[in-house]
């Protein structure tokens, strides 16, 4: 029998937030956002205020957004959480001490689930505390980074709950979902998709990160396949507007001889940066006065033109990724149908005309999607699909050359419906001593292009005392094929495992990598119980 609950689609995002559920899987996801705040379809603002003199208390969205509240304190925020996380910490002038950048994405995942559930109660409905979420591609194997932001959200409470993350998923693959899903559902029936196979590529500029990914719908029913998933990390809408951001300042240094020099200032001008973006992406001139400190008003004039010149090269790095991910595709005999534009930052004209000119000898349709709710309409597309289970029977999770004692060859489980096939994009091993080489090698056992959960064969090792430890790798490169590796040269390290066991005993080895990236370690002794550690441990050393 399938059963369904309510499970929340979260783009906890850069710039903007935005959170939807949806109630009937042949309709659209249902944003969540009270009528009375007129979030519309741009979302949560996500800035963070962080409240002094000890920063415990983080302020981002209580009816108004924290940034209404205290602007006149610009450089007690924190903008583009996400792409700052691998910070870990960051000191705020007036903070006492430096703030937890993990405790400020946990905040901005908080209110735009209070204000979820504050809709919900306007509805009728009951809370929701499950929630899937969306991350950069480029953050896909950090797989310390995707627990983290995990953790992050499972320590918020809410009325007494704590909220549960039921799976997590690329954004351009859930741009992809909802994008697919609608052409072959719900478009009119003089635009729907009759072709039993259909691929895209997302082209998805959000406000901190660039993603490229290609996602194929087959026959309705079937799982999506994520085929390739490709970011850069460092490329969003915040560096067109630090552009124009330079841009005046530079007009207003030549024409008046002004300078900014506090945090105010400065914010001021970083305002008006992306109002001008926003205009110009709809008119060919933007023009903004400011008043400066003697006084005087000074006009500031940027032309489209100016603006697209001074971004070429940012740009220009986002269509070669593109190029790659296309080269990727055809290299895998993966024809693609449409070119999805997402993101706000994929509305600027010179996105869609560059697109056009990269893809003139190729007959593929361009089009911008939603850009602002497509990542949360797809996360809540995928969550209602992993919230629908039915008891099946599941194959032994290990082979039955271990005794059923241990596990069960034939097990019953709620499993989740298959939703989005994702394949393991590195190769991944434990470290084994060598012969030939004095440092050892890494033995892959589980290689890249592996439809995940993917199960490696067994190796057996032996303890050399009362403990074996194992060294867990994955390759540098993507799509790496050897089956040895030098661990200095070709591996990164993911974690190092001590299994408890007596000394000078043979143990059965073997890996899964699971749906959400996370690595897991199977350890089988001659004698004793199966040992299972995962990278979700808390208490494992992470390495990168």
């Amino acid at each position: 029998m399938n059963t369904n609950k309510d499970v929340f689609g979260c783009d906890i995002g850069n710039g903007f937030g935005f959170i939807s559920v949806l109630g009937e899987v042949g309709n659209d996801p249902t944003p969540m956002f009270p009528p009375k705040y007129k979030l519309g379809s741009i979302g949560m603002p996500t800035s963070a205020y962080i409240t002094p003199p000890d920063g415990e208390v983080i302020d981002v969205f209580d009816g108004r957004s924290a940034y209404d509240k205290h602007r006149r304190e610009p450089e007690k925020f924190i903008h583009a959480v996400k792409t700052r996380l691998k910070e870990g910490t960051v000191s705020i002038p007036g903070i006492r001490y430096p703030v937890s950048l993990d405790s400020v994405y946990a905040a901005v995942a908080r209110d735009l689930i209070r204000l979820g559930n504050e809709q919900r109660k306007n509805r009728g409905e009951e809370p929701v505390y499950e929630i899937v979420f969306t991350f950069p591609a480029s953050f896909t194997n950090d797989i310390t980074l995707l627990n983290r932001m995990q953790k992050s959200i499972e320590s918020i409470e809410l009325d007494g709950h704590r909220i549960r993350v039921v799976g997590r998923l690329p954004e351009p693959a859930a741009v992809a979902i909802d994008y697919l899903y609608y052409m072959q559902h719900i478009a009119p029936t003089d635009v729907r998709w009759e072709e039993d196979s259909y691929t895209t590529l997302v082209y998805d500029l959000g406000h901190g990160t660039f993603d490229a990914a290609v996602v194929t719908a087959r026959s309705k029913g079937e799982p999506y396949q994520l085929h390739v998933n490709e970011g850069i990390p460092d490329i969003g809408g915040k560096n067109f507007d630090d552009i124009l951001y330079d841009e005046i300042c530079r007009i207003l240094k030549t024409d008046y001889g002004y300078v900014p020099k506090n945090f105010n200032a400065r914010e001021s001008i970083r305002l008006a940066a992306v109002e001008m973006k926003h205009e110009l992406s709809d008119e060919e001139t933007s023009r903004h006065e400011f008043t400066l400190s003697n006084g005087e008003t000074a006009l500031v004039e940027i032309t489209r033109s100016r603006f697209e010149e001074k971004s070429r090269a940012l740009v220009n790095q986002t269509f070669e990724l593109v190029e790659h991910v296309m080269q990727q595709a055809k290299e895998e005999n993966i024809p693609i149908d449409a070119v999805v534009l997402s993101g706000g930052a994929s509305q600027m004209p010179m996105v869609a005309s560059g697109l056009h000119q990269l893809l003139s000898e190729e007959d593929i349709l361009v089009r911008i999607y939603r850009p602002s709710v497509a990542v949360s309409y797809g996360a809540a597309r995928y969550a209602f699909g992993r919230s629908v289970s039915m008891t099946v029977p599941e194959p032994d999770p290990i082979k039955p050359t271990w005794p059923s004692r241990q596990l069960p060859r034939r097990i019953s489980r709620q499993t989740p419906a298959p939703i989005l096939e994702k394949y393991t994009e590195y190769s991944y091993g434990i470290w084994v001593p060598s012969d030939k080489k004095l440092s050892g090698v890494v033995k892959v056992l589980v290689p890249s292009k592996k439809k995940l959960p993917a199960l490696s064969e067994s190796i057996m090792l032996t303890s050399a005392d009362s403990s074996l430890r194992l060294r867990l790798y994955r390759s540098k490169e993507k799509y790496d094929v050897r089956e040895i590796l030098d661990p200095e040269e070709q591996c990164e390290s993911l974690m190092f495992i001590p299994f408890e066991v007596p000394a000078h005993m043979e143990c059965e080895i073997r890996i899964e990598i699971l749906e959400d990236y996370n690595v897991k370690v199977i350890c089988k002794p001659e004698q004793g119980a199966v040992i299972e550690r995962t990278t979700m441990d808390n208490f494992l050393e992470y390495r990168h």
